[in-house]
């Protein structure tokens, strides 16, 4: 396996670190944030960019998957979370 570049490592440590960096990269190079815990599905969180990228107020949503589930089309829900039921965990 190949050494990890430097400034990998570098930016690696800077996000472990530094609050303000992951609140940079957030922020600054992602349209939106979207952690869920597949073991324990109920839980996730949604940055407030995920919401707003679907053109929706995050303060009207909370963080909790039926959040997202109910604005899915009910076909095209069963295939995502079949799919997500498929992951290795």
């Amino acid at each position: 396996m190949a050494e990890k570049h430097y400034l990998e490592a570098e930016l690696e440590g800077l996000v472990q670190k530094d609050p303000e960096m992951w609140r940079f990269l957030q922020h600054g190079s992602l349209d939106g944030v979207w952690y869920w815990d597949l073991e324990a599905p109920d839980n996730e969180w949604m940055s407030p960019e995920m919401w707003r990228l679907f053109g929706i107020a995050p303060e009207t949503k909370s963080h909790d998957p039926a959040e997202w589930q109910d604005i899915i089309f009910a076909e095209d829900l069963a295939l995502a979370l079949d799919n997500f039921r498929g992951w290795p965990i």
